[in-house]
């Protein structure tokens, strides 16, 4: 299929996005079209639900979506690829100047599994492309973009001492608006 020219030969694709990264969720009628740009621009994961109906909270039906090119109910498109200068979804790619940047990852096959976690959408994409490269994305709305945070321990409290609030904060006393006194 020449509209499958652009997609990637080879490079498995295994990316994490989290509420850090630009999420839209487009809905039409009880489809809709699920985007996930990341936070600094560099990669974008793009898919096309054909839900029975949409959720309240999370707007994609939870579920497992089979990704082919049915349009049936608890599917997800399969790419037809490229025509003219639209990348057809579903589909990741990078990103380079605001635009797609080839080759890309047509998705043609896989699953799509939709969870709602305490009232958080999660999506997983286990596809692969017409090559059989394998496409692993998760979203996880309940994930920040922080990891291996460590918090310091400080010890805190709050005394009037000559009619002044002081925080004394690891021995050292500071007024109400931040200035050390000794």
């Amino acid at each position: 299929n020449k509209h499958l020219d652009y997609d990637a030969k080879t490079g498995a694709v295994d990316r994490t996005y989290t509420t850090e990264d630009k999420m839209t969720i487009e809905p039409f009628n009880s489809d809709c079209s699920f985007e996930v740009e990341a936070a600094d621009g560099s990669d974008v994961v793009v898919l096309y639900f054909f839900c029975e109906e949409l959720d309240e909270e999370i707007t994609i039906q939870p579920g497992t979506y089979t990704i082919d090119d049915t349009e049936d109910y608890m599917t997800v498109l399969a790419s037809v690829g490229v025509m003219g200068t639209k990348v057809y979804p579903s589909f990741y790619g990078t990103l380079e100047k605001g635009g797609l940047r080839p080759p890309f990852y047509l998705m043609v096959g896989g699953t799509v599994t939709v969870e709602k976690i305490n009232g958080q959408l999660k999506v997983e994409v286990n596809a692969v492309n017409s090559y059989d490269v394998p496409i692993h994305i998760v979203y996880d709305a309940s994930a920040t973009g922080l990891e291996n945070v460590t918090a310091e321990i400080v010890n805190t409290e709050k005394v009037i001492q000559n009619g002044q609030l002081l925080i004394i904060r690891n021995g050292k006393a500071y007024n109400a608006i931040g200035t050390r006194v000794k």
